[in-house]
């Protein structure tokens, strides 16, 4: 019997969703570290933390962001919707349709919902539209979430096609 090729188990599939669960609720809770220095005094180590590790891919800047008491999480509001958006619609999609999902979600919503993120963003680089925080945010959330809920079934045959390949390697090596 080649076990490779066997199905993976359910409660495979709930240890993958959870942790994966997990790092996107690590990712998120890190966006507000700033926030938490708030209640050492002031900006400290976590605050550095957080801007060195959202660099790479946000702007950041503080007009952009969402503040509390003048301080701004360490993503911008757009940047801040999509992770938010990505850890509801990971959730959603785990609670909807069970974590062992291979279905994925229709491209038309996914693609719909891009496109008030892509059309913002680009009216707004081109200077033609400012948009307010809370709209970048809504449009982050919204794309986040069409996207979280779509990556949950790419993750499941992701990891069956390489069970697959694995399984392959294993029955040549017999």
């Amino acid at each position: 019997m080649n076990r490779g090729l066997e199905p993976f188990s359910a409660s495979f599939h709930r240890l993958s969703f959870a942790v994966m669960f997990g790092v996107l609720s690590l990712f998120l809770a890190g966006i507000a570290l700033p926030w938490l220095d708030l209640l050492a005094g002031g900006p400290g180590p976590l605050s550095a933390l957080a801007f060195l590790a959202g660099r790479p891919v946000c702007h950041q800047l503080a007009d952009r962001s969402f503040c509390l008491a003048g301080v701004p999480l360490a993503l911008c509001a757009r940047c801040s919707g999509l992770v938010f958006g990505l850890w509801s619609g990971w959730l959603l999609a785990g609670v909807r349709r069970g974590p062992g999902t291979l279905f994925p979600a229709r491209r038309f919503w996914v693609i719909a919902a891009l496109v008030p993120l892509l059309a913002d963003g680009l009216l707004n680089g081109s200077g033609l539209l400012h948009s307010p925080n809370w709209w970048r945010g809504l449009t982050g959330l919204l794309a986040g979430a069409a996207l979280g809920f779509g990556l949950l079934p790419a993750w499941n045959q992701m990891l069956a096609l390489l069970r697959l390949g694995l399984g392959k390697r294993i029955a040549h090596a017999e």
